[in-house]
């Protein structure tokens, strides 16, 4: 409204996929919330600012051995914060470019955090392989993130969607970049 621009999203899905008769296995499962605030600058460009978090319902298992166990609720879970410049010419597109972004990544799982999945330092053992400290919880991340995201109607019943998201840090391998790049055809039938 005006030169105010405030765009949210709630993303969540669950899926079980099961053939014949083994064992349903988990096909989907995302929590995707973020917020997006903008004060426009000039012209399709706008100061935001970006709220974002992410998750998942369930654990998550290294299929197709469902005794190893990658991911649950909150393991991962990542909590954004992004200011920058938003690009948005159209309905249809919108591009946050956010050099300054603070990321916080929660495994609240106590057997991920000791195995130091998803960035967080692992735990500790001695020469008898008996622990002396606990695996971290929480890792910090200071970076750039490139959030891009296009959808278009291409027949009257078939929209597609693509979100794209890059994140730098530039604190720890600054050449390594996190993409997360989403694909959607939604029909109709």
């Amino acid at each position: 409204k005006g030169k105010d621009s405030w765009d949210s999203n709630i993303d969540l899905g669950y899926g079980l996929t099961q053939n014949g008769s083994d064992d349903p296995i988990k096909s989907e499962d995302k929590i995707d919330l973020s917020t997006k605030y903008g004060r426009e600058a000039f012209k399709h460009w706008y100061y935001s600012a970006l709220l974002g978090f992410k998750s998942q319902f369930t654990e998550g298992y290294n299929y197709p051995n469902d005794s190893v166990k990658i991911s649950n609720f909150l393991a991962p879970a990542y909590f954004t914060l992004a200011l920058g410049m938003d690009y948005k010419p159209n309905d249809n597109f919108t591009m946050l470019i956010a050099p300054v972004t603070g990321r916080i990544i929660v495994v609240n799982d106590d057997d991920l955090a000791d195995a130091g999945s998803f960035g967080v330092d692992p735990a500790e053992y001695d020469d008898l392989g008996v622990k002396v400290k606990d695996g971290e919880n929480i890792r910090y991340e200071f970076g750039a993130l490139l959030k891009a995201v296009y959808k278009k109607d291409i027949l009257e019943n078939v929209n597609f969607q693509t979100k794209l998201e890059l994140f730098c840090n530039y604190v720890e391998d600054p050449q390594n970049v996190d993409v997360n790049w989403e694909v959607l055809f939604n029909m109709k039938v």
